[in-house]
């Protein structure tokens, strides 16, 4: 429990996070002070704060009018919660795990029990890089919207590079000039290609005003190509959320291309300029051929021209690049 309040290794605390026989207590906020304040072996984070913040007494305690002593130990906990801002985020829903340890009962068969639980657990966290990714953009990812990310990384490319950038990317792995300051906090956090300051990954990737050109170019080759015009907008570029009322194999090549531009991106890190639409160009063609291979090989030659028909005639342009 000291080693969460020292180093903040965990985003959200348990709900069982014991504020009593807690080692950042001073001496003397032993368990006894404020065993009228909860009626459980301890005194846990969920007792004292839910989602929306600290609880009025008035909730702690409902049924009598709380007495001097008890307003005073609230009083010592609402300082020891703001002496600890990590304290002070919340913690998040209990697990049937969390759930199963409060319950004063004896299980028998407590193995079995644990099993059977964690089978019928059909809950789905939501990744925090997720969260991170809303906060940086300024935007709303819906939960369908967050399937249909995962989904569309995971039938992203045949390609391994490919599938393993939509990985990288989707989970923040890349160092950032704003999460290397945070390790290293004499490092500065501008950005390496505009110098503007607060390089987040929401920023390297889609606001700086260098790479938000490289996209308006990408966009408009694909307008190009399949003659509908992408709207410039993050879920699409960077998540490859495309209207819903394109066609299949359509999706399927636009994903394709867009995917080929994120992969490049990082081959220029920590540079000043962006990938060039030769290069771009030259990718794709690597992408295509290791596809038309595949689909050759599994009778299904006819969807791969199907898939690729715009972007080969667009081969056969002079002036594609």
């Amino acid at each position: 429990m000291a080693t969460d309040l020292e180093t903040s290794l965990s985003k959200h605390l348990s709900p069982l996070f014991p504020l009593t026989h807690n080692p950042h207590f001073q001496p003397g906020m032993a368990c006894a002070t404020f065993h009228t304040l909860h009626d459980s072996p301890y005194l846990t984070l969920s007792r004292l704060i839910n989602n929306k913040g600290i609880k009025p007494l008035t909730d702690i305690i409902p049924d009598a009018e709380p007495t001097n002593m008890q307003r005073f130990n609230y009083s010592q906990l609402i300082h020891f919660l703001f002496t600890h801002p990590m304290l002070m985020k919340g913690s998040r829903d209990e697990t049937q795990f969390e759930i199963m340890c409060q319950t004063r009962k004896t299980k028998i068969r407590l193995l079995s029990t644990m099993y059977k639980t964690l089978q019928r657990d059909t809950s789905t966290p939501r990744p925090l890089y997720i969260t991170s990714w809303e906060n940086d953009l300024q935007l709303k990812i819906t939960d369908t919207e967050c399937t249909q990310i995962f989904t569309n990384v995971f039938h992203s490319s045949i390609s391994n590079t490919s599938y393993e950038s939509n990985h990288k990317r989707i989970s923040r792995w890349h160092y950032t000039p704003s999460r290397i300051q945070h390790l290293f906090p004499t490092t500065s956090n501008d950005c390496w290609r505009c110098n503007q300051p607060n390089g987040t990954a929401g920023h390297i990737w889609w606001s700086c005003p260098i790479i938000q050109k490289y996209w308006q170019t990408i966009l408009a080759m694909i307008a190009t190509i399949v003659t509908i015009n992408l709207p410039m907008d993050p879920k699409v570029t960077i998540f490859l959320l495309l209207p819903v009322h394109l066609p299949k194999l359509q999706k399927c090549l636009i994903s394709h291309l867009l995917t080929v531009a994120n992969t490049l991106i990082p081959l220029y890190w920590k540079k000043s300029d962006v990938p060039s639409v030769r290069e771009w160009v030259q990718k794709t063609e690597s992408i295509r051929l290791m596809n038309e291979i595949n689909l050759s090989l599994t009778n299904l030659y006819a969807r791969y021209i199907q898939t690729w028909e715009p972007w080969l005639k667009f081969m056969q342009t002079p002036s594609r690049t």
